[in-house]
């Protein structure tokens, strides 16, 4: 039971965040409030418990990047749709994480391609996540980067769901950090710091 708990909490946040999205989008703050901070809370979670129990996985590895930028993205939208965040922060984040998700996608197919395997069986080795061609090991910047995000996005929905504790300028300062952030790190990984052939 729980060698699977941190691929459970790592699901939680591919499933959710495009809930709480569709959410954030028709004005449900508080609701979304609350439970962007209990997934955010899951990305923490996941590899305590992985760590704690041993239950590291390919899957968990694979996904649990991809879980968060879905998760960030997800509400970053609906939040955009509202007018209740940055356009450009927004374009900012969503651009560099769908960069990020094409690029390694890309680099995943150039890896296996290098091998003389049909197309058939390449296909399977690429759907396949127990097939690792690279890892990345987020720099520091890129977890500062996450956490920022997380903290911008949890301010904005706080801001409307909750406009007696958070006042308006708390998203509109934190979006300055988080756009500076975004576009260093993004940087970062175009140069391919951090990403490592296996």
């Amino acid at each position: 039971m729980w060698s699977k708990l941190p691929n459970v909490l790592t699901a939680s946040r591919l499933l959710g965040g495009p809930v709480l999205g569709l959410l954030t989008s028709l004005g449900c703050w508080q609701t979304c409030t609350t439970g962007f901070v209990v997934l955010a809370a899951t990305d923490v979670l996941d590899g305590y418990f992985a760590r704690r129990f041993q239950a590291e996985s390919t899957w968990g590895a694979t996904f649990d990047p991809v879980a968060d930028k879905v998760l960030i993205g997800s509400v970053g939208i609906g939040l955009f749709l509202n007018g209740s965040i940055s356009p450009l922060v927004c374009c900012a984040v969503v651009a560099r994480d769908s960069m990020l998700i094409t690029g390694a996608l890309a680099l995943r197919f150039w890896a296996l391609n290098q091998s003389e395997d049909d197309f058939s069986t390449l296909s399977k080795k690429f759907f396949d996540s127990s097939v690792q061609t690279h890892r990345v090991v987020p720099s520091l910047l890129s977890k500062i980067n996450t956490g920022a995000q997380c903290v911008w996005i949890t301010s904005a929905l706080g801001a409307q769901g909750f406009p007696g504790l958070i006042g308006e300028q708390v998203p509109e300062s934190l979006g300055t950090l988080v756009l500076a952030t975004t576009l260093v790190s993004g940087m970062d990984y175009l140069r391919l710091k951090g990403i490592q052939r296996i």
